[in-house]
């Protein structure tokens, strides 16, 4: 074996790489990719005569328009917040009142000229008789009242 390993006797190796291929011509007047996707616009952009133009633009506009005036009327009828609302009535056989108590011992519960003058303000033709009467049936009934629900409880 040789001590030294030199290139001197080699013969130089060329790389072939393979010439690029031609791409098939089948393609080339294709519309570009994105006019599938938007089929006014690209009609627009792409047709041959003026009024074919005119035309598509007339039918983007209108569609635009047409989208922006619903999506308006959606955000309206949002704002606006009409809501449905379910209501269920449940029939009771009998319902617990709270406690009325009147307790005439105590001077600054139970104000019968305060009252009185209520009253006349409610009626201004009413005689002090009359609203005497008128608040003496209202504690009957308000002692009745209370009696009777005491008496449930």
């Amino acid at each position: 074996m040789p001590d030294k390993i030199t290139t001197a006797g080699w013969k130089h190796v060329r790389m072939y790489l393979p010439k690029p291929q031609k791409q098939c011509d089948c393609h080339v007047n294709d519309p570009p990719p994105w006019t599938g996707e938007v089929h006014g616009l690209s009609q627009a952009l792409m047709s041959k005569t003026l009024t074919m133009r005119i035309f598509w633009w007339i039918v983007i506009i209108i569609c635009i328009s047409l989208g922006a005036f619903t999506t308006l009327l959606i955000i309206i009828e949002y704002i606006q917040g009409p809501t449905a609302t379910s209501t269920t009535i449940r029939l009771v056989n009998s319902l617990e009142f709270p406690a009325i108590t009147i307790c005439p011992k105590i001077p600054d519960s139970f104000n019968i000229s305060g009252i009185r003058g209520d009253i006349k303000e409610s009626i201004p033709d009413i005689s002090d008789k009359s609203a005497d009467d008128l608040l003496e049936q209202v504690l009957k009934m308000m002692a009745q009242l209370n009696d009777l629900f005491s008496d449930t409880l």
